[in-house]
């Protein structure tokens, strides 16, 4: 476990840009009423696949100028920037999705998450994952993001409170029971062996 605030700038950009492509698939296709602006989507996906970040910004951006509220677009803006290595950006971007869903959508809230705490902004990510809870409670993996970063953030009360609800839940895994074990121990509320002993009789 890394000690608190101990995480090399945006290291973790493989992992963004697979959370933030998962949610892309999640969401689906906008309409964007014209093949016109469904063919400039199209020529952006082609220009990040081409590894073009800062093409496929210049277009995002110009197609934007003239359709503020295509949330596919911007959204795919913001994956740009995390390709080009721009979070402050793409959760700029981000977060004006969230704003427009009256933070509701957890599409957008996992991915500010995800860019968060990817470039050292730890108290972001979990802001966000939070809100996803309250929203999904089951969310198994935004739970399991949660429970780390607060872990990282050396939170281990508050990490081992949602790890609980994961149990609670019937969320169960010998993962689950592992990281248990070790939070319970690390926040003081006890000697972990009930968990270890679930994680050893877990099939």
């Amino acid at each position: 476990m890394l000690p608190k605030g101990e995480r090399p700038a945006f290291a973790s950009l493989s992992v963004v840009v697979l959370i933030l492509v998962f949610c892309l698939q999640v969401m689906g296709c906008t309409t964007l009423g014209t093949q016109r602006l469904e063919r400039y989507l199209a020529q952006g996906n082609a220009l990040m696949a081409a590894g073009d970040h800062e093409g496929a910004i210049e277009l995002y951006r110009s197609v934007l100028q003239a359709h503020p509220q295509q949330r596919k677009i911007r959204y795919n803006l913001a994956l740009a920037f995390v390709q080009a290595g721009n979070p402050d950006a793409a959760l700029e971007e981000l977060s004006r999705l969230d704003a427009q869903a009256d933070h509701r959508n957890v599409t957008y809230l996992t991915a500010i998450g995800g860019v968060a705490a990817a470039s050292g902004k730890g108290g972001r990510a979990i802001e966000a994952w939070k809100r996803v809870l309250e929203l999904d409670p089951l969310d198994v993996k935004v739970r399991e993001l949660l429970v780390d970063e607060l872990a990282r953030q050396q939170a281990f009360s508050e990490a081992y409170r949602y790890a609980a609800e994961a149990f609670r839940l019937g969320q169960f895994s010998k993962e689950l029971f592992a990281k248990l074990a070790e939070l319970e121990v690390r926040s003081g509320s006890g000697d972990g062996n009930s968990w270890k002993l679930l994680e050893e009789n877990h099939t």
